[in-house]
Order: structure tokens, then sequence, then C-alpha cells
């Protein structure tokens, strides 16, 4: 090729050469931007996901606790519990479990407080953790108070045993006490009345 005709084909070939880099440069940023346009999209779907999860969790275990709180004030507000405070001291073998008692319903009357679930993922799945540890102590709060309305109750029976047996071995034999003895007017054994 002559010289001349070599430096008019030259524009053209860097021309072509321009447009086939751009091009080139064009398309990377087009698939650049299509998969960053991808990925925040999955992103943001996968944390309104989350999100959404980590709300139905927090309020599974917000009506759990609440559940357990109910079932402590219940208990505490019911008849079994008064049963068992009613019980005087002297009636009982062990008094210490009366007091027991006493500690605990006083300590447990005031409940706690149950958060609610708000916030962004983080905030919920921090409320659901709090909240499962509550619904956890109030479950042993009131495993506790039964056990020692249970206490008080077996104290009793205990006492009533060792006075029962205490008139029984009391002197006269059979347990011939003031509960024990003849009415006057009853027959005895023989069938003749007691004057």
């Amino acid at each position: 090729t002559p010289v001349g005709e070599q430096d008019a084909a030259m524009p053209v070939r860097e021309w072509r050469r321009m447009a086939t880099t751009a091009g080139g440069i064009l398309l990377a940023a087009c698939v650049t931007v299509a998969g960053m346009s991808a990925w925040e999209s999955h992103e943001s779907a996968t944390a309104a996901r989350e999100r959404e999860q980590a709300t139905a969790d927090c309020a599974a275990a917000r009506a759990a606790a609440k559940k357990a709180e109910r079932k402590l004030a219940e208990y505490l507000d019911g008849d079994r519990l008064a049963q068992a405070k009613a019980v005087t001291a002297d009636k009982l073998a062990d008094p210490e479990t009366l007091e027991t008692l006493n500690d605990l319903s006083e300590r447990y009357a005031a409940g706690e407080r149950i958060p609610t679930c708000a916030g962004g993922t983080e905030t919920a799945q921090a409320t659901t953790s709090t909240l499962r540890s509550a619904e956890k102590r109030n479950a042993k709060r009131l495993a506790r108070v039964r056990k020692a309305v249970g206490a008080v109750f077996a104290s009793r029976l205990a006492h009533t045993v060792e006075q029962g047996e205490r008139l029984y071995s009391s002197p006269g034999g059979k347990g011939e006490g003031e509960y024990s003895r003849p009415l006057a007017g009853a027959p005895n054994d023989k069938g003749e009345r007691k004057r």
C-alpha cells in the first residue's frame, strides 16, 4: 500500500478499535450495573424475609411469655394458694414452709414487664431472646410456688399425723384422750349405758 493511502486508513482502524473498546466498556458497565441491581434486589428480599421471620418469632415468643405470666398470676390469685396461706404455723410440722410460701408469693406478685416487638431484625431478635428468658423465668416461678404450696400441705399432714400418734400413745392405752372417751349415756361394749 502506498504511504499516502496507509496514512488515510489509520483513522478508520483507530476509530474501529476505539468503538470496540468503548462497546466493551459499555457492555461491562451494563453487566456491572445489572449485577449490582440484581444483588441489591436479592439482598433487599433476603433482608425483608429475615425481618418478617424475626417479627413472627418475636410475636410467638411474646405470646408464650404472656401466657406463662398469666398462668403465674392466676395461680397467685387462686384458691389453692389462698388455702395454703390460711394454714397457721401452729398446724405445721415445719413452720418454715409457710414462711417460704409467703416470701415467694410476695416476691412474684408484682410480675415483670413483658417487652413489645418493634424495630428491625436485630431488635426483634434481641427482644425474642428476652421474651424467651421471661417465659422460662415465669414457668420456674410457678413451679417454685406450686412446690411451696405442696410443702405447706405436706407439713400440715405431717403435723396431723404426729398429733394423732401422740394422742394414740397417750396414757391410758389405746388413745383414751378427750376425743376417744365414750360419751356419757353412750352404750359400752356390753351394751350397758355409761353414767
